[in-house]
């Protein structure tokens, strides 16, 4: 009875041999598996990331709100953009034609509409504040809110907050052509010019507004005690103010191109300083281009007798 007994406490200690070996390599294959599938990196280098980090400040908790962010490439942001342009370009033609020849202040479908105008450019700067911001620096978004909010409260920014009263706003443009120009795949040419040619339509439209708007503001009269003006003088004083814009649009367009018909009369001290104004302008305006190419031919020649200083 000995023997079987032996035997039996040998196969006992043989089968515990056998499954704490088992166990041992059933318990090292994930971590050869594991060292299989990530190998260490050639030359003790670093992986590279897809997503440059941001350099960290001191000064910020490491706070980063991802789910309160609005991506710059997000469909809403895009259509948004939209609605904002539009915006815009309702404010740059309603905001000078209403100062210059809408002089009652009820409270109509135009008053509740530009309320509504306004209300959405405060959205709009609420937008700002969350929606991340290419540092050049870094070479990366800036994604942490801490961040943005201090990019968006420099004296710098101050000033763009301060845009949302009425004209001044219309300098947005810039920020939105230039998100549109970075991810749209169109050549800067069409941008230089449609850019060129919206702002030539824009300063005859301004510059119009800006003839009709200052008999408002002269008190110059007659012989009889009557006001003095150019429009009183034309006869178009008494019009609607769709005759009076037309006239005035007009003036500006033959000042600017340097036609100068001379039908329209100038009257007041005050006129003629617009006129000079409105004649620099179109000067200006058309010269510009001409400025441009004498430019780059300068820059042109410079770089050209560098390289033959260097050859």
């Amino acid at each position: 009875m000995e023997q079987p007994t032996m035997r039996l406490i040998m196969r006992k200690a043989s089968g515990d041999d056998e499954d704490s070996q088992l166990s041992r390599s059933s318990t090292d294959t994930p971590l050869m598996t594991r060292r299989a599938m990530n190998p260490p990196p050639p030359h003790g280098r670093r992986q590279a990331t897809c997503q440059p980090k941001v350099p960290s400040r001191k000064y910020w908790p490491d706070l980063v709100l991802a789910s309160a962010h609005l991506k710059a490439t997000s469909k809403f942001r895009w259509f948004w953009d939209i609605y904002t342009m539009l915006l815009l370009c309702y404010t740059a033609v309603a905001v000078p034609f209403e100062i210059a020849f809408v002089q009652q202040d009820d409270v109509d479908a135009l008053f509740i509409f530009d309320r509504c105008v306004d209300l959405s450019f405060c959205i709009d700067m609420v937008f700002n504040f969350i929606t991340p911001y290419w540092d050049p620096h870094a070479n990366a978004m800036v994604e942490e809110l801490p961040l943005i909010i201090k990019q968006y409260l420099t004296i710098f920014r101050i000033l763009r907050i301060l845009r949302v009263i009425k004209l001044v706003r219309v300098f947005r443009a810039s920020r939105i052509f230039s998100r549109w120009q970075a991810q749209l795949n169109i050549p800067m040419a069409i941008f230089k010019l449609a850019g060129h040619l919206a702002t030539i339509l824009l300063l005859a439209h301004w510059l119009g507004c800006l003839w009709g708007g200052v008999v408002h503001f002269e008190y110059h009269t007659d012989a009889q005690g009557n006001k003095l003006s150019w429009m009183s003088v034309y006869g178009i004083d008494n019009k609607g103010m769709q005759t009076q814009y037309v006239t005035s649009l007009y003036w500006a367009v033959v000042t600017i191109l340097t036609i100068g018909y001379g039908d329209i009369p100038v009257v007041t001290l005050e006129e003629k300083g617009i006129a000079i104004v409105c004649m620099i302008a179109g000067c200006g305006t058309y010269s510009f281009g001409t400025a441009l190419m004498i430019l780059l031919r300068l820059l042109n020649d410079t770089t050209k007798r560098r390289m033959r200083f260097l050859m």
